[in-house]
């Protein structure tokens, strides 16, 4: 009687780590998509099997296993395009879910760069925060003026992308709210 207690509890003990080890599976970030004025991560879940099926690049057909994608999301020329858009934001479906509109993040990098803003900015309206970005501009050796922020919006947390001011290539990311 023993073992047979043992074993369902061994059972379910295993049932509930497969549930566990699935579940982060499907939540994994996937894609960190600069769309418009701000970065935003995206969820393995939150990308439908064939909007993925429709991605005009082979490398942005697949979800990643390794850790998110960073790419960049086109608003389409196209106007019933745009409406399929509007559309479907209605239904809490962004441009971020459509990798037929992602294009690679160095490909857009100007665009980022270009509603950067300084890290000046962050540091008046977040003072608080003044201590976080020193350190991270001794630590990567960086001036203050040669680098920009976007916010980059996730799940549960908001974060600072950091953007070299001469080519947008992202160089970090800080763990401040950048919402200001």
């Amino acid at each position: 009687e023993l073992r047979r207690d043992l074993a369902v509890i061994a059972a379910l003990q295993l049932a509930a780590l497969g549930y566990g080890v699935h579940t982060v599976f499907e939540a994994r970030p996937v894609f960190t998509v600069f769309a418009v004025d701000r970065f935003e991560v995206v969820t393995a879940n939150e990308i439908e099997p064939e909007l993925l099926a429709k991605a005009k690049r082979p490398e942005f057909s697949t979800l990643s296993m390794a850790g998110p994608a960073l790419v960049a999301a086109d608003t389409p020329d196209d106007a019933k395009e745009r409406g399929r858009l509007i559309f479907a934001a209605s239904e809490g479906v962004d441009v971020k879910h459509f990798p037929e509109y992602y294009a690679p993040y160095a490909e857009r990098s100007a665009q980022a760069l270009r509603r950067a803003k300084p890290l000046s900015n962050l540091i008046e309206k977040r003072p608080e925060t003044k201590w976080r970005i020193e350190e991270f501009l001794d630590s990567s050796k960086r001036q203050q003026q040669e680098t920009g922020f976007l916010p980059l919006s996730a799940r549960t947390q908001d974060f600072c992308v950091l953007l070299d001011r001469k080519d947008g290539k992202v160089v970090g990311f800080l763990s401040v709210d950048p919402w200001i």
